[in-house]
């Protein structure tokens, strides 16, 4: 039983992390135009120089670049997730339902039973 709730609660994380990475992306280019479109004076006085499609151009690269930050990271993580569920399937322990729901109640059981199985067959 804690199998499966492991193997979800890996399956969820990764899930949702790849689902707040979408809206991160979808959100962090939206705030460019919100960033653009504010009242703020400070920030019209000190872009001015740069002209409003410079402007825009320089804070779209920095949420590219951010973004670019953020999905390395996440690459990162999903990494170290895969390698804790490929080795958390691989390295549990031998007796498990599989082999519970084969009549076998023990993994030496089931040696047991191929070895009297061999000793039939010479």
């Amino acid at each position: 039983m804690h199998y499966r709730r492991i193997v979800a609660l890996l399956l969820g994380l990764w899930m949702g992390g790849a689902l707040i990475m979408v809206c991160l992306a979808r959100v962090s280019f939206q705030s460019v135009q919100r960033v653009m479109n504010a009242s703020n004076p400070v920030f019209a006085v000190q872009t001015k120089p740069l002209g409003k499609a410079n402007t825009e151009m320089v804070l779209r690269y920095e949420i590219a670049e951010e973004n670019r930050y953020l999905f390395q990271n996440w690459e990162y993580m999903q990494l170290i997730l895969g390698v804790a569920f490929f080795s958390y399937l691989l390295f549990r322990h031998p007796g498990g339902e599989v082999l519970a729901r084969a009549g076998v109640r023990d993994v030496s059981d089931h040696r047991r039973a191929a070895l009297r199985h061999l000793a039939r067959i010479r």
